[in-house]
């Protein structure tokens, strides 16, 4: 008899031997497995973005996108590259091979975007490179909420406190922030003592542009005009603004009034009817989206212990 069953009773050490060796194997197999909501289909992708304030969606794809996208295509293993420009940005999407290390494909990308930088226009600032496809849904939105805090110091602890401490975690590729109210510098011109003094908006312009600011400068407007200022400077109280000089005669002062505050909202965010700052998580191509749940849940708690306290 050499079937199996007489082994058994013939053997019975080796049956057991060999049963223990199939649940040991069975077990390191279970606690090795990946736990994911979908099998992993991800391709790699990587996205890159630029910002060029005030400049038209064509400028933006003839002087910025067409460069960075020569750029990018020339990585190895790019499969699939597309673009999108708009106003004040531009985007461009690379897909790579599956074979291919995500992690390796943004550094080449990156020192293809930085081989480039300097034929791109003076104005161009905050080059992003993001290993994910910046159009991919969110896997996870939050709301932060306050009862005591403005919307102005809830962007501010949303920028300087959640977000690097969400985007730290371990598969996140970026957090983008909505609802958000960032403090700035206005500057509100009154036109009829413009008027009185033969000045124009040109002139306030010149001289808030010259000015040595490292305040974030937001606008300034006259009834019928709205101009945006960007200024990296020195002077920060409202009341050092108003005494910038236009010429020998007239103050800042004289014809327009500085101050702080929140910058005109875009778009608001709301959960059951109040205003909140909206966050949402994209993850990296390749990364666990069960994982990092796990990870945001950990870090919201403590987010609540310290902030609360």
């Amino acid at each position: 008899m050499g079937d199996l069953p007489s082994l058994a009773v013939r053997r019975p050490t080796l049956i057991v031997v060999l049963n223990l060796l199939i649940i040991v194997a069975g077990l390191s197999a279970l606690l090795g497995v990946e736990v994911r909501e979908l099998p992993d289909v991800d391709r790699p992708w990587v996205s890159v973005r630029a910002f060029f304030e005030g400049a038209s969606p064509e400028t933006m794809d003839a002087e910025v996108t067409s460069v960075i996208e020569a750029a990018v295509a020339r990585v190895a293993g790019v499969r699939e590259i597309s673009s999108a420009s708009e106003e004040d940005n531009s985007r461009i999407w690379a897909q790579f091979a599956p074979n291919v290390n995500i992690d390796v494909a943004a550094n080449d990308v990156r020192e293809a975007v930085a081989g480039v930088e300097r034929r791109l226009p003076k104005g161009v600032d905050d080059i992003v490179v993001v290993k994910a496809d910046t159009n991919a849904r969110p896997i996870i939105r939050l709301a932060l909420r306050s009862s005591h805090l403005s919307q102005e110091a809830l962007t501010y602890l949303a920028e300087e406190d959640v977000k690097p401490e969400l985007t730290a975690i371990p598969g996140v590729a970026m957090v983008n922030l909505f609802g958000e109210r960032r403090r700035v510098l206005r500057v509100i011109v009154d036109p009829m003592r413009l008027a009185s003094y033969h000045l124009s908006i040109d002139d306030i312009s010149r001289v808030l542009r010259s000015a040595d600011m490292d305040v974030p400068a937001g606008s300034f407007k006259s009834e019928d005009q709205l101009l945006l200022v960007r200024a990296d400077a020195s002077l920060w109280q409202p009341k050092d603004v108003e005494r910038l000089a236009i010429n020998d005669h007239v103050r800042l002062g004289d014809v327009a009034q500085a101050s702080y505050g929140p910058k005109e909202a875009l778009s608001h965010t709301l959960l059951n009817g109040s205003k909140v700052i909206g966050l949402t998580l994209v993850r990296k191509a390749k990364s666990n989206t069960i994982a990092i749940s796990d990870a945001v849940n950990r870090s919201i708690e403590q987010l609540n212990r310290r902030l609360k306290g």
